[in-house]
């Protein structure tokens, strides 16, 4: 969820970067280049990770190449094949539906303003669209002013009345302790990478599974909550069940879970009281955006070609694997 200025380019991007940069996938043999990107947008925000370099960047290449928890890709020069700029994205629930979530955009500092940032985010609106995705959504640090005009300038949609809460260790240790299946619950599962839950009371959520390229590791994100009659109670079960179920999984990154202005005023006590708070990277918080209709169509077609054609095979394989059992019992959800 890191959100940075880096692919940021001013008002001259160029229009012809589809003749100057084209889009190769993460491999065995660009595996370090996609590492040395990561690092550096590491060290950007205090967050490297000192262990063997051999090991993470061969457990990234495996989140992207086997698992499926994390998908990238690699910008690159066309006449020498530098690479520019590395993009990592996942599966999510926005709009109600199935989507992409933009995790970070790095391009390297002598790429910059030079219209690779752009070029990368016409190709991701592109992949949102072959998967069948109704919106591409992501979160940015409300003061990163560059970042944000940046998203403004390619038509995409600022949500201030939406927050995202992280859950403290305290509780995600109590997701660790046995716990009764909540009578009515159900798991409901459109795609591998996300679930809905319910409860005979109506209460329900979305959720997707997230990834930190920091960490290596998968989370869960709760991007959407029905509370009926604003019942905190419903909150904190339906939020302990989600836990519950991303524990059973050995997903070990974070929770978060996104709430709408009137949810934050009708929970956040009970929220706090959880030991869930705001997301921020220092003291500065972030902010919900989506690109989705027409917007996401036009940055999708801003430089009038296919841009993601050496991605088309692990694309279509991706789509046909979308088709998965609609529903399982609780304690036995199937994910990918």
């Amino acid at each position: 969820m890191f959100r940075t200025d880096e692919l940021c380019s001013n008002t001259n991007t160029h229009e012809n970067a589809h003749l100057l940069y084209e889009i190769v996938p993460v491999t065995e043999a660009r595996r370090t280049a996609f590492y040395n990107l990561i690092q550096e947008q590491a060290l950007q925000h205090d967050a490297l990770d000192k262990s063997d370099a051999e090991t993470h960047s061969r457990e990234l290449l495996n989140a992207v190449a086997h698992t499926g928890e994390l998908q990238a890709f690699l910008v690159v020069e066309r006449a020498s094949l530098t690479p520019l700029s590395a993009v990592t994205y996942y599966d999510c629930f926005n709009h109600g539906g199935h989507g992409q979530y933009l995790e970070d955009i790095i391009t390297t500092q002598a790429a910059r303003r030079r219209g690779v940032g752009s070029f990368a985010f016409a190709a991701l609106a592109q992949i949102t669209l072959e998967l069948g995705g109704h919106a591409l959504s992501w979160e940015c640090a409300r003061h990163n002013h560059a970042g944000q005009a940046f998203y403004d300038r390619h038509g995409s949609q600022r949500f201030d009345d939406l927050e995202t809460f992280r859950a403290g260790a305290r509780f995600m240790n109590a997701a660790h302790t046995p716990l009764s299946p909540v009578q009515g619950l159900r798991v409901h599962r459109p795609h591998p990478h996300l679930l809905s839950l319910s409860l005979s009371s109506g209460a329900m959520a979305d959720a997707y599974r997230s990834y930190s390229t920091f960490r290596r590791v998968s989370g869960l994100h709760v991007n959407r909550l029905g509370i009926v009659g604003d019942n905190p109670h419903q909150v904190g079960e339906i939020l302990h069940e989600a836990a519950h179920l991303q524990a059973a999984h050995g997903w070990t990154g974070h929770l978060d879970v996104t709430l709408t202005g009137h949810q934050q005023q009708a929970f956040g006590h009970e929220i706090a009281r959880l030991g869930f708070a705001p997301l921020a990277y220092g003291e500065d918080r972030m902010v919900p955006r989506s690109l989705a209709g027409p917007a996401l169509e036009a940055v999708a077609h801003r430089y009038g070609g296919d841009l993601i054609g050496p991605l088309r095979g692990a694309l279509t394989r991706r789509r046909q694997a979308l088709t998965v059992p609609q529903s399982a019992p609780y304690g036995a959800p199937r994910f990918a």
